[in-house]
């Protein structure tokens, strides 16, 4: 897991749907001394709760991220 001080910037900002519930996704990057941070977020409403699925880790593995953030989503299942 990333921790990062810097704010997150949030890009290709989306409205969608999960499983019939409201969802928003995004891209997120996030600069800091040393390299710049990327990664994908999903927040999904669902009734009373609010459920984010997310990964963060360095730009230079996006591709295995995206890959890494597909699986997350596609296993994610909302009782």
């Amino acid at each position: 897991m990333r921790n990062t001080a810097e704010p997150l910037t949030s890009s290709n900002v989306h409205k969608t749907t999960f499983d019939g519930r409201p969802a928003l996704d995004a891209r997120l990057t996030s600069e800091t001394e040393d390299e710049t941070l990327t990664g994908f977020i999903r927040l999904i409403a669902d009734d009373k709760h609010l459920v984010q699925a997310l990964a963060l880790g360095p730009e230079a593995n996006e591709k295995a991220l995206k890959a890494m953030y597909e699986r997350l989503l596609d296993s994610l299942r909302i009782p």
